[in-house]
């Protein structure tokens, strides 16, 4: 009897421990921390291939990664678009038949894979280039008199092969038969000015992530969610901050957690959306909205600088183009230079 009392005291004994270090785990969990690293790149400009360590750009601006994590760079300063493949081997994007004579601010992966490319200043009769392996650098042609492409500058490609892109304030759609529904949403708000590109993702879900415009942003949030049925939801934080010295100021859960102002985005598979952040005196910082709508900072500071090293010392320069790998490695335009974010 005392045996058996012993091994059931000592059964109970176990069973509180693993239930102690389950509690634990769950109420502690490990903090997710980041190291900055330059990837490619230098401040000098230029325009060399070949090794990361070799590579020069000029005013890499959007990024964007597809299936096989060839990340995509739409550089405005060379008029080109630029590949990084996972092995690490940059390469320029050329074709004499439809050369750059503007400069690419947009890179866009469909679902298929295909790039679909925004520039500035689209010329008469084409909306935007495409790239694909199988087809390489194409000019998306349509009717010019079907839309004023001057006043288009970011087209994007949803899971269904549809295209959308701004005409004045709305949005249009271009069916893969190439039927135009002009008006597809009428009074859409830009983000600045048109140049700086309004849609700037697509998620599994076919719902486009916007920056949202002034009035928006100052009144609704800075980033505005619109899905296939039309219909908008604004991601609202605070906005003022307590204590801006600290690396993770206005961090916590929406609608309480500080968001300021938004220059760039883009969303994983998952649905997480990582940020770009770039206040005038207030920091340069990339950071991420999870799906329960916490708000973490990620990496960047206060103030405006380069350089590389732990999440909380590392500094960007007014970054602009974000873009996240199938690993979860982070991606942004800084400069002239490619920065990597990786998880510790």
């Amino acid at each position: 009897m005392i045996k058996q009392f012993s091994a059931l005291l000592l059964a109970a004994s176990l069973l509180a421990c693993s239930k102690q270090a389950t509690d634990e785990t769950t109420v502690t969990p490990k903090e997710i921390t980041y190291t900055v690293t330059t990837y490619a790149g230098k401040e000098q400009t230029g325009k060399t291939d070949g090794k990361l360590t070799e590579a020069l750009f000029d005013d890499p601006v959007g990024l964007a990664i597809d299936s096989k994590d060839n990340l995509y760079i739409a550089e405005a300063g060379n008029y080109a678009v630029r590949i990084i493949s996972p092995s690490g081997v940059v390469s320029t994007i050329n074709s004499k038949a439809s050369p750059f004579d503007s400069a690419p601010h947009r890179v866009h992966i469909g679902a298929d894979d295909e790039v679909v490319i925004s520039t500035i200043y689209p010329r008469n009769g084409w909306l935007c280039k495409t790239y694909s392996e199988k087809n390489g650098l194409q000019d998306f042609v349509i009717d010019p008199k079907a839309i004023d492409v001057m006043r288009t500058s970011t087209v994007f490609k949803n899971t269904k092969g549809d295209y959308f892109f701004f005409n004045s304030s709305s949005l249009s759609k271009l069916s893969p038969s190439l039927v135009l529904d002009r008006d597809w949403m009428k009074n859409v708000e830009a983000a600045a000015t048109q140049l700086d590109g309004n849609i700037v993702s697509v998620d599994k879900n076919d719902n486009f992530y916007m920056l949202s415009g002034f009035f928006e942003s100052t009144f609704n949030g800075p980033i505005k969610i619109i899905s296939p049925d039309k219909s908008i939801k604004f991601l609202k934080g605070e906005s003022s901050v307590s204590n801006p010295k600290v690396f993770n100021y206005g961090d916590g859960t929406l609608p309480k957690a500080y968001l300021g102002d938004v220059s760039g985005l883009c969303v994983d598979k998952t649905g997480v959306i990582y940020f770009i952040e770039n206040n005038m005196g207030l920091g340069h910082r990339i950071r991420k909205i999870d799906l329960d709508k916490k708000v973490t900072t990620i990496a960047g500071g206060l103030t405006e600088g380069y350089k590389d090293g732990d999440d909380k010392d590392a500094l960007f320069t007014y970054p602009s183009g974000i873009a996240v790998d199938s690993k979860g490695n982070i991606y942004v335009s800084d400069y002239n230079r490619i920065r990597k974010i990786s998880i510790k």
